[in-house]
C-alpha cells in the first residue's frame, strides 16, 4: 500500500503517476512513523532520491503531574527505540491504563516529543482517587436484575480498578452468559458511577478444539453450555475431552435454588472416565451433589464446592481392587489472586491455592475407608514491577497424601487413581509420566516444589527462554515421604501463538539419597512439548 501511494499503481490509471509534492507528503508521513524526521528529496533524471538521515531514538521520558503511585520507569522498553507516533500512542495508553488501575477513573493524558533531542514528556491530570459510588446494568433477558452482579471482581465502595472490571467481564462472557460486555466510568463528587454495556447472544454455545502433547498425543475436546437456564441464569456445562491416555465425559450443573440473586448454589456433577496410564488402566464413573459458593473481595477470589458422592471404579490393569465402589464426602476449594486471574494468558504476577478432600467412610456404605487430602499452589512474580514485564520469576508445589489403615491388606484396597504419583510436565519434568515411585503401586504421600526463570520480554518474535529446577519426593506410607530425593533441572522455551502457548522444555531426572537399583533407568532426559498449559 505505501508502495502505490508514494510511486503510484500501473493497475489504476487515476493513480499511475503521482505528483512529487504529494509523494513527498506520503513519504515524510510513512518515514516519521519508523523514527525518520529529517530526510531529504532530491530529483534526480526525472527520480525522486530520499536520504533518510539518522533515526531519532527515545533518549529519556519524563512526566508532568503524575501521582505518586505512577512510575514511569517501570515502562522500560521506549529507551534506545525510534521515536513514532505509534510508541507516544502506546505510552500513553499505558499511563492511562496505570491511573485507571489505581484509582483514578477518568485521566486527561497527554504526550508531546522533541525530535531532535529524543526526550518525551508526558502531562496528565489524574484528577482526585475515587471510589466505585453505583453500578447500572443493562438488564439481560430472561435473567432477573442483580444476577449478573454475582460474577463481579469488586464491590460498590471498593477504590476504582479498571482492571477487575475487565476481569469481571471476562467471566462474564467465559461462561457465556453474555455475548460481550463492557463497563464505563463517569465521575462525580460522589465517586466513580460506572456503567455496563452488553450484548446478551444466545444462551446455548458450543465449542471444540484440537491439540497435541508428546504426553498424551493428539487431543481433542468439545463442549457444550446453556448459561440461562431459568431467571437466576442456572447452567449446566457438558465437556467431553479425548486422548490417547484419558477419555472424558463431564456433565456439571450450577442450580441457583434461591431467588433472590445470590452466590450460593448446588453444583451437580456426573463423571465417566477411562484411563489408560503407564502403570495403570482404570474405568470410572462418579456423581456428586455439592452446595457451592463464591466469593471476592478487592484481592482476591474463592470458589468451594463439598458434597456427598460416589463413585464406581473397575481397575483393568495395575496394582488395586478389580472393582470398588466408594461413598465420601469430597469437595475443593480454590483461591485466586485477581492479577493471577486477569493475566492468566500472559502470566506475570499473583497467586493460586487450592484445597481438595476426600473422605470415605464405610459407615456412609463406602467399600473402602480412607481420606484423601490435596493441597496446590502457585506463585509468579514480575521482577522489579516492569511494563511489560522482563523477568517473570515463579513458584510452583504440592502435598498430597492418602490415609488409610496401616498393613498391604489396606492398600490392596485402594484404586490406583488415590494414589500417588511424580513425572509429568505438571510436576517433576525430568521424569517420565507417573515413573514415580518406582515399582508402579503409587505412594501413599507425594511432596512437589518447582521454581522456574522466564525471560518474558526482549527476544524477537516473543520467544521466551525459561530455566527451572524442580524437587520431589514420594512415601509408601501415609504422612510420611521416603529417603530418596528426586530432582530435575532444566530450560525450555514459551512461545504465545495466535492459537495459544507453545512450551517446549528438555530436563535431566536425577536421584540423591538412593541405592544404584533404585536410580536405574530414572537419570536420563526428558523431552516434552505441548500447546496450552502455562507456569
Amino acid at each position: 500500500m505505501e508502495r502505490r501511494l508514494a510511486c503510484g499503481d500501473d493497475k489504476n490509471p487515476p493513480w499511475s503517476d503521482v505528483p512529487a509534492n504529494q509523494a513527498k507528503l506520503f513519504l515524510s508521513s510513512f518515514l516519521q512513523g519508523r523514527g525518520y524526521y529529517r530526510p531529504t528529496f532530491t530529483i534526480v533524471d526525472e527520480r525522486m532520491v530520499v536520504a533518510l538521515g539518522e533515526a531519532t531514538l527515545v533518549q529519556e521520558i519524563q512526566t508532568q503531574g503524575a501521582p505518586p503511585t505512577l512510575l514511569i520507569s517501570r515502562y522500560w522498553q521506549p529507551p534506545g527505540e525510534p521515536l513514532t507516533p505509534k510508541l507516544l500512542d502506546d505510552l500513553e495508553d499505558w499511563v492511562r491504563s496505570e491511573l485507571k488501575a489505581t484509582g483514578y477513573p477518568c485521566p486527561t493524558v497527554t504526550s508531546r516529543a522533541n525530535t531532535d533531542t529524543g526526550q518525551i514528556t508526558v502531562s496528565m491530570v489524574a484528577g482526585a482517587k475515587q471510589v466505585i459510588a453505583a453500578i447500572e446494568a443493562d438488564d439481560v433477558p430472561g435473567v432477573d436484575p442483580g444476577v449478573i452482579r454475582r460474577n463481579d471482581a469488586f464491590h460498590v465502595g471498593d477504590e476504582f480498578n479498571n482492571n477487575w472490571l475487565g476481569l469481571t467481564a471476562n467471566r462474564i462472557t467465559r461462561k457465556d452468559l453474555l455475548l460481550s460486555t463492557h463497563f464505563f466510568a463517569r465521575c462525580t463528587p460522589a465517586g466513580a458511577m460506572v456503567s455496563q454495556k452488553s450484548i446478551p447472544g444466545l444462551p446455548r454455545q458450543a465449542t471444540a478444539g484440537f491439540g497435541y502433547n508428546t504426553e498424551r498425543g493428539p487431543l481433542a475436546r468439545a463442549t457444550f453450555h446453556n448459561s440461562r437456564l431459568d431467571r437466576t441464569a442456572s447452567s449446566y456445562t457438558l465437556n467431553l475431552q479425548l486422548s490417547q491416555r484419558l477419555q472424558n465425559f463431564t456433565a456439571r450443573g450450577e442450580w441457583y435454588v434461591l431467588r433472590e440473586p445470590t452466590r450460593f448454589h448446588i453444583e451437580p456433577m456426573l463423571q465417566i472416565q477411562r484411563a489408560d496410564e503407564n502403570t495403570f488402566e482404570a474405568r470410572s464413573g462418579k456423581i456428586r451433589l455439592a452446595p457451592a459458593s463464591t466469593f471476592d473481595n478487592a484481592t482476591y477470589g474463592v470458589a468451594f464446592a463439598f458434597g456427598p458422592a460416589l463413585e464406581l471404579v473397575r481397575t483393568i490393569r495395575g496394582d488395586g481392587p478389580v472393582y470398588s465402589h466408594i461413598v465420601a464426602l469430597d469437595g475443593e476449594a480454590r483461591l485466586m489472586t485477581h492479577d493471577f486471574e486477569y493475566y492468566h494468558p500472559t502470566p506475570r504476577s499473583g497467586y493460586a491455592l487450592g484445597l481438595g478432600s476426600t473422605l470415605a467412610m464405610r459407615a456412609l456404605g463406602s467399600g473402602v475407608d480412607f481420606q484423601r487430602l490435596m493441597f496446590d499452589g502457585q506463585a509468579l512474580w514480575n521482577v522489579r514491577d516492569l511494563a511489560p514485564p522482563l523477568i517473570v520469576l515463579g513458584m510452583r508445589g504440592s502435598v498430597a497424601s492418602t490415609v488409610i489403615g496401616a498393613g498391604p491388606e489396606h492398600l490392596a484396597e485402594l484404586p490406583p487413581m488415590y494414589r500417588h504419583f511424580l513425572g509429568s510436565s505438571t510436576n517433576m519434568r525430568g521424569f517420565a509420566r507417573d515413573a514415580l515411585p518406582t515399582g508402579g503401586k503409587g505412594a501413599l504421600t507425594a511432596a512437589y516444589l518447582g521454581l522456574e526463570a522466564r525471560l518474558a520480554a526482549g527476544l524477537p518474535a516473543g520467544l521466551q527462554p525459561l530455566l527451572f529446577y524442580d524437587l520431589g519426593k514420594t512415601g509408601r506410607t501415609s504422612l510420611q515421604l521416603d529417603r530418596p530425593l528426586y530432582y530435575s533441572p532444566g530450560l525450555g522455551m514459551r512461545w504465545q501463538s495466535p492459537l495459544g502457548s507453545l512450551r517446549l522444555t528438555a530436563a535431566r531426572g536425577m536421584v540423591a539419597h538412593a541405592s544404584a537399583d533404585e536410580r536405574r533407568g530414572l537419570e536420563r532426559w526428558v523431552f516434552y512439548l505441548s500447546f496450552g498449559e502455562e507456569f
